[in-house]
């Protein structure tokens, strides 16, 4: 390889016929360039420590993390990208799109995603090197680089992951954070609005995943009613300006202004009254008053009216983002609270562009009131959770490879469970020393929303997650099916034991929290699955990011009843997607529906239909004709 250990050499221009296929690219110039790297991460890189893959496999397993010598070459890649549209992504999620406008931060970036990663990883390693020494360093990156567990994110390892970022700091202190150009606090809504979108834009660029923001419609409510406001009934200007604040926001939300070319990931969560209450009625003011909390609800209403009409006019096209999820509670015989609300958010929601969360007395929410120290809290990508929260890191156990270990061995399901203890044992390292990691990051001064001054951030409220990927597969793998009863009852098990591992973990003297998440898998899905035929043989093309599978010929009830009965076993990130053939037809059906999977507890679900897009760009629900 080009890479080697330090100290540097000399640059060595050296002409070599070009492959490229541009006629006046005759020949070009390579590069024989050292970089200065630690030597152990040296070894890992150039061979598999435990040399039980050859060198070819082990080259393949690079390339798909995007650290292979092709994926290197920074002109190549980015000669493909421009001149032939290659995808040279190594990072793909749902934040990135291709399109027919080429933009050079977008080919730029894509060019050089691999050296960032090359760099993250390599610094990460160092970091863990000297916390668990040499060779426990290599084995767990090793599990990572094999396809045992998976490291997300691993070209933005000096940032934290996701955060529900309360705007109350914007109310008292207005932006510190900018040190070219501070603003005091609002005193507007539509400035208040401003400086959420800058928060926003600056926040993303700190954070691998994504940001949400619970409370935004509380602290909107906080200047109508410095004007005197108490309601909106009647009030068709300002109405408008309500609805014109949030749809600025949500076209600026949408902007590819982060660095890699993206969009953040952002959230929106709407409550009912029973959640405003628990979250904000003790909630007070910078003037002293407190919120008044028919107004949020109006507020939100009006927002989810004009989220819900899509972004065209004549055709529905939903927003990509925010995400935007809908809260019920319910009480402890799963009786919703709020019917109003609840009859409100099955109208808006014929469409399915909204989430719907329900809070019971096991997943309490995060106040502001005191530091999330329960496990039963709940934070993900998708919004659930409370304000002030968030994931620090996330590392996904491999599920199916274990199933697939433990067949070809020909070994029972106790043997599992021994396989399954060595890998959360490396995720919890890895998670670990990742925390440490950021410590690190925020003692040096980055990671600057941690500064207590600014008020965003800390480091006590962000969970380490445990994700987890492969059930299905893995129990498949041991001749079980998660469709029939002993499959299921493996399945409980599995869950169970992965969820009371991470409780044990928990710290809460240290404030180091540990949660448990059925992860989203955009890439990963795919990824695993790859390194598992690599590997193994395994013959998937892309694995369940659902406990059943949305190709799994099942019915709803069936779907639903599984998924509600093994979300108690995770603390956020799972969601049900119920696939429907045909459009709802009624608020009075979506009802049904959300009172059926509310009865079979399940807490995190939307309704997915198929969008389609035709040659001339006209966009149909299928199964639905206005």
């Amino acid at each position: 390889m080009l890479i080697s250990r330090p100290p540097y050499k000399s640059v060595i221009f050296r002409k070599i016929k070009s492959e490229m296929k541009d006629e006046d690219l005759s020949e070009t110039i390579n590069l024989e360039i050292s970089i200065s790297l630690d030597s152990d991460f040296i070894d890992l890189i150039n061979n598999d420590p435990k040399e039980e893959l050859n060198n070819d496999t082990w080259k393949q397993l690079l390339s798909i993390e995007g650290l292979g010598l092709d994926n290197l070459d920074i002109m190549r890649c980015y000669h493909d990208i421009v001149n032939y549209g290659f995808d040279k992504s190594i990072n793909s999620n749902s934040n990135f799109t291709t399109d027919k406008f080429k933009f050079y931060s977008k080919e730029i970036h894509e060019s050089l995603a691999p050296q960032q990663k090359l760099i993250n990883v390599s610094q990460f390693f160092v970091h863990v090197k000297q916390l668990y020494g040499a060779e426990k360093a290599k084995d767990l990156f090793r599990a990572w680089i094999c396809g045992d567990n998976y490291l997300h994110d691993s070209c933005y390892l000096f940032v934290p992951y996701c955060y529900a970022m309360s705007v109350e700091p914007l109310i008292k202190h207005g932006i510190i954070f900018n040190k070219q150009l501070n603003s005091f606090p609002p005193k507007h809504a539509r400035s208040f609005i401003g400086q959420v979108a800058e928060t926003i834009t600056s926040m993303s660029q700190e954070l691998s995943g994504a940001i949400a923001l619970p409370d935004i419609f509380t602290y909107y409510v906080y200047f109508l009613q410095m004007k005197g406001i108490e309601t909106l009934e009647g009030n068709e200007k300002i109405i408008f300006e309500v609805e014109n604040d949030f749809q600025s926001l949500i076209h600026i939300l949408n902007s590819s202004y982060r660095a890699n070319g993206q969009s953040a990931y952002t959230n929106i969560t709407v409550y009912d009254m029973p959640c405003l209450e628990y979250l904000f009625g003790k909630l007070y003011f910078p003037n002293g008053s407190q919120p008044n909390l028919k107004l949020v609800m109006e507020v939100q209403k009006i927002f989810c009216n004009w989220f819900a009409r899509g972004q065209l006019e004549d055709q529905f096209l939903p927003y990509p983002f925010p995400v935007v999820t809908l809260n019920l509670k319910v009480n402890e015989r799963q009786e919703i609270m709020d019917q109003e609300t609840f009859k409100y958010f099955c109208e808006i929601n014929l469409n399915g562009v909204f989430n719907f969360f329900i809070i019971d007395s096991n997943n309490a929410l995060a106040s502001y009131d005191h530091v999330v120290n329960n496990h039963n809290a709940r934070m993900s990508v998708f919004g659930e959770g409370g304000v002030n929260i968030g994931s620090l890191k996330v590392v996904t156990v491999n599920l199916a490879r274990i199933g697939k270990i433990v067949a070809k061995e020909n070994k029972n399901i106790n043997d599992f469970y021994k396989k399954l203890d060595e890998q959360l044992d490396k995720t919890y390292h890895m998670l670990l020393a990742h925390r440490d990691f950021i410590k690190l990051q925020i003692t040096r001064g980055a990671c600057p929303f941690f500064n207590e001054q600014l008020g965003f951030m800390f480091l006590e409220r962000f969970f380490l997650t445990f994700g987890i990927i492969g059930l299905y597969e893995g129990l498949m793998e041991m001749g079980y099916n998660i469709l029939e009863k002993d499959g299921l009852e493996n399945a409980h098990q599995i869950l169970k034991y992965i969820n009371d591992y991470a409780n044990s973990k928990c710290d809460p003297r240290e404030n180091i929290l540990f949660n448990v998440e059925q992860i989203p898998s955009e890439s990963l899905a795919v990824k695993h699955a790859l390194k598992d035929k690599v590997v193994y043989g395994m013959n998937y093309s892309i694995y369940a990011n659902q406990f059943v599978p949305l190709w799994s010929d099942v019915n709803l009830e069936k779907r639903i009843k599984i998924d509600g009965d093994f979300t108690k076993y995770t603390n956020g990130g799972y969601i049900t997607y119920i696939n429907l053939v045909d459009r709802i037809g009624s608020s009075q059906q979506m009802e049904q529906i959300v009172r059926y999977a509310i009865k079979n507890h399940c807490e995190h679900f939307t309704i997915n239909y198929s969008y389609n897009r035709c040659d001339n760009e006209h966009i149909t629900i299928s199964g639905y004709q206005r």
